[in-house]
């Protein structure tokens, strides 16, 4: 049986070629990757090209890590 793990990203801010999005922790807090307990991921940055075609960039999104 795959365990799955469904986490929630906040935007941060844009760089020059990606989006940066935080990991919210369950508490409700923004992960400061690496150093809080709890975090998963901590920043994942994703590039711009994947929301091509989009006006702005998605303020919330998940991610789901499956194994």
């Amino acid at each position: 049986m795959a365990t799955v793990n469904k986490l929630k990203f906040v935007w941060q801010n844009d760089t020059k070629g990606a989006v940066r999005y935080a990991e919210m922790l369950p508490s409700g807090k923004v992960a400061q990757a690496p150093n809080d307990p709890g975090a998963v991921i901590g920043t994942l940055y994703l590039r711009q090209t994947a929301f091509a075609g989009n006006e702005s960039f998605p303020k919330e999104i998940e991610v789901q890590i499956s194994y």
